[in-house]
């Protein structure tokens, strides 16, 4: 999870992580065309991955992201929310930017 939101603490940690979400998401639509497809597995605390893996690999148009588990779920939603308030309260002043 900490590709997608991180932690103070964790800084490093967490740019690691976020590079190879960067790649993944590249790589996403860099190999599609090619028929090849690419998924970030952000696993929680207390996920238990192998199935959900194996439904992933054999699904036959698979998401670039995949949590795993309710706190990876839970994690990012508050991200998401985080973000659009943000974008939502400061839209202004990037607006006001426009050539």
């Amino acid at each position: 999870m900490a590709g997608f939101a991180t932690a103070p603490g964790t800084g490093l940690y967490g740019a690691s992580k976020f590079a190879v979400e960067g790649i993944t998401e590249a790589l996403h639509g860099e190999l599609a065309p090619l028929g090849v497809r690419v998924t970030v597995v952000e696993p929680g605390g207390s996920a238990k991955a192998a199935k959900a893996i194996v439904d992933v690999i054999e699904a036959a148009d698979p998401p670039l992201r995949l949590q795993l588990g309710a706190d990876a779920v839970d994690q990012v939603e508050a991200e998401l929310a985080l973000v659009q308030g943000e974008l939502d309260t400061w839209q202004h002043v990037s607006l006001s930017t426009a050539v």
